[in-house]
C-alpha cells in the first residue's frame, strides 16, 4: 500500500500530492508529457513513443513500430537524407552515450519538413544496452521565433554535443 499525500489548496480546494513510489506513475508522466519520446533499439528501430511523437512525427504509433527511426524521420536543414555514417544520434547509439543536436529535421509522414532538436539517453538494464530514449522538440521555423528563444542569426548552424548526465532515471516498476 502506498501513502497518498494529501493537501489542501488556497481556498480549501484539496488536491491529492504525488508520491514516487505511486504505480504507473512514469508511465503516466511520458504517456502525458508534451515533448516528443521516442525509443529505439540498438539497431535504431522504434519500439515505443508517446502521443506526443505521434503528433510531431505525424504518424500513428502502429505504422512507426519497427521502422528504423533515422530513415523514416532524420533529415538536414535542406530536407536531404542524412548519410547514415555521419549521423551523430547513430553513432551515440553505436558507443552507447548521450547526445543531442539541433538545426534538424524531421520528416512528417505528410511530406512536411519540422524543424527539431533533440536529446537521446543510452538506455540501459543491468549494464545491457537496450537502445535509446530520444527527445524530439520542434523548434522555430525560419523567420519564426518561439517565446523568448535567441535570434537563430546568431546561434550555431549545428550543434552535437554529449550531455553531461542522463535525462531522467526509470525506475524498475515504471
Amino acid at each position: 500500500m502506498h501513502d497518498v499525500l494529501e493537501g489542501v489548496r488556497p481556498g480549501g480546494e484539496r488536491e491529492r500530492r504525488l508520491s514516487p513510489a505511486e504505480p504507473g506513475l512514469w508511465h503516466r508522466v511520458v504517456e502525458q508529457l508534451g515533448t516528443a519520446v521516442t525509443v529505439i533499439d540498438p539497431a535504431g528501430r522504434i519500439v515505443a513513443v508517446n502521443p506526443a511523437a505521434e503528433r510531431l512525427l505525424g504518424r500513428p504509433a502502429a505504422a512507426m513500430y519497427g521502422q528504423d527511426l533515422h530513415d523514416l524521420c532524420h533529415r538536414d536543414p535542406g530536407g536531404a537524407r542524412i548519410a547514415r555514417e555521419r549521423c551523430p544520434l547513430l553513432r551515440a547509439l553505436a558507443e552507447r552515450r548521450p547526445t543531442r543536436g539541433n538545426d534538424d529535421r524531421c520528416l512528417r509522414d505528410d511530406g512536411r519538413l519540422v524543424p527539431i532538436s533533440w536529446s537521446a539517453t543510452p538506455l540501459t538494464q543491468d549494464g545491457v544496452s537496450q537502445g535509446m530514449v530520444v527527445l524530439i522538440i520542434e523548434t522555430a521555423s525560419a523567420g519564426h521565433a518561439i517565446g523568448n528563444a535567441p535570434s537563430r542569426r546568431n546561434a550555431p548552424t549545428r550543434r552535437n554535443e554529449p550531455l553531461a548526465r542522463p535525462l531522467w532515471r526509470v525506475s524498475p516498476s515504471g
